[in-house]
């Protein structure tokens, strides 16, 4: 099981919170959190690299997921109130507020894209085998 380390994006890893068309891309987790802010709704959307989408991957991508359910992304209120906290995390030039973090480990790389913001997908997740040859 891989362990994931989260940091802030480098500005040169911005299109890793949009890009779909990389092939290394297992694929994205789509969120949002509902009108009343407090259900969690998801969709997963396959990738280029959909191969990679083993069981040892789902198990990891579920062990960096599950705990941050139970914190920043416990609720849209949870969400917002540590986005606003944490302004090193703006991802600048984008339609509205967006913060992202990047999540590794010796396999994967994830972006994780947050949108606080009621009526809009609050999350996505972009999920990349890290050999881009793959």
């Amino acid at each position: 099981m891989s362990k994931f380390n989260t940091r802030p994006a480098l500005p040169e890893e911005f299109e890793l919170f949009f890009a779909t068309e990389y092939k290394n891309r297992i694929g994205h987790l789509r969120a949002d959190f509902d009108s009343t802010g407090k259900v969690f709704f998801h969709t997963w959307w396959e990738g280029p690299a959909k191969n990679h989408n083993t069981e040892s991957f789902k198990m990891d991508f579920d062990n960096l997921i599950k705990p941050l359910r139970n914190e920043y992304l416990k609720d849209l209120f949870v969400m917002q109130k540590y986005c606003y906290k944490h302004t090193e995390l703006e991802i600048t030039g984008g339609y509205t507020q967006m913060y992202g973090i990047i999540a590794e480990s010796e396999d994967y790389l994830c972006a994780i894209r947050m949108t606080p913001v009621l009526g809009d997908y609050q999350l996505y997740v972009f999920a990349y085998k890290k050999n881009r040859e793959q």
